[in-house]
């Protein structure tokens, strides 16, 4: 009798081990997993914040260009919904045609025509042209990267204020 109990905690030790093992095992997964997920976030964070500083840079560069130049030969003449980009001339930005590619991040600038409440003076959410307001412009810029499948947007208003 002594043996079959003695060869039963052999086994049992055995069962034991391996169920330990397997125990680690899916541990070590579900940390590996996490650690694979944190990693993959932490990416894409870094991709959202250099695209969210590409998008702020053509704003900035927008509105150095609106300072430096004259409304009606520059923003005020521009075509609603094309796409545009900023390009650096000198000491001076310039506005240039099509899409820009910095890096792996593809940028743009869209315009829109922008109208007015004729009562109030606020900017109205869908644009009619029977209250265009010649001077104020809507800036999209937008930035993308990942094929176009990932995308920050910044919207700006822009006034002829001179």
């Amino acid at each position: 009798m002594w043996k079959i109990l003695n060869g039963n905690k052999k086994g049992f030790l055995l069962t034991e081990v391996l169920i330990g093992a397997a125990l680690i095992t899916i541990v070590m997964g579900g940390l590996m997993a996490a650690a694979f997920y944190s990693l993959k976030l932490s990416a894409y964070n870094e991709q959202s914040i250099s695209a969210a500083g590409l998008a702020q840079e053509s704003l900035e560069a927008l509105r150095a260009f609106r300072d430096g130049t004259d409304w009606n030969s520059s923003l005020g003449a521009l075509a609603a919904g094309d796409p545009y980009h900023m390009e650096k001339s000198g000491s001076a930005w310039v506005i240039a045609s099509g899409q820009e590619t910095v890096g792996n991040f593809t940028r743009e600038i869209v315009f829109e025509n922008v109208s007015r409440d004729p009562f109030s003076g606020t900017i109205e959410q869908v644009y009619n042209p029977a209250n265009d307001d010649p001077d104020t412009r809507k800036a999209v810029v937008a930035v993308f990267w990942e094929l176009g499948s990932k995308r920050i947007q910044l919207t700006s208003y822009f006034t002829n204020w001179k």
